[in-house]
């Protein structure tokens, strides 16, 4: 698919080839954007997937890039190896499913700070993963480690300053 003016995905898109194009793609509010293709989506143009509500997943069963970008919800599955190409934002929720993500030297941050908006079913985070922590006693899953080895770290606070906490 190449997109050169603006697409808005109102639904439920599925690409399995390359989501690309100097336009703008938008994943308007309550609609999901599914890529299984290896190459990040819209890298010549505009990818606007901060919209309440709507999801991107990432569904590669090889490696597959994620995107730079300003997320709603993440999904990651598939299996595959998932590469960040820029530092990734997610506002909402960000659900690992399978598969590892490598952040090289970039930034994953979960921005929504609501300790349940990491939903964890398998894989590893292997690079920069950055909460943002505004609860008490609240459990807050941080799924690192390196390839082959979790290394989960999991905390709560009885007295907290809200704000952001990194692991790697």
């Amino acid at each position: 698919v190449s997109v050169s003016s603006t697409l808005n995905n109102a639904t439920t898109a599925t690409v399995r080839g390359i989501l690309g194009g100097t336009g703008t793609w938008i994943n308007n509010n309550g609609s999901t954007l599914n890529y299984e293709n290896s190459t990040a989506p819209m890298a010549g143009g505009t990818f606007n997937v901060g919209t309440n509500s709507n999801t991107v997943n990432y569904t590669s069963s090889s490696a597959q890039n994620i995107r730079d970008a300003i997320y709603h919800n993440l999904i990651t599955s598939g299996g595959g190896t998932k590469n960040l190409i820029g530092s990734t934002t997610v506002n909402g929720i960000f659900t690992m499913t399978s598969g590892n993500i490598s952040t090289g030297s970039n930034t994953l941050i979960l921005a929504n700070p609501v300790a349940s908006s990491l939903s964890y079913a398998s894989g590893i985070i292997i690079g920069n993963f950055e909460r943002y922590i505004n609860q008490t006693v609240q459990d807050y899953l941080f799924p690192v480690g390196v390839a082959g080895q979790i290394h989960s770290f999991t905390t709560s606070f009885q007295n907290l300053t809200a704000g952001y906490l990194m692991l790697k």
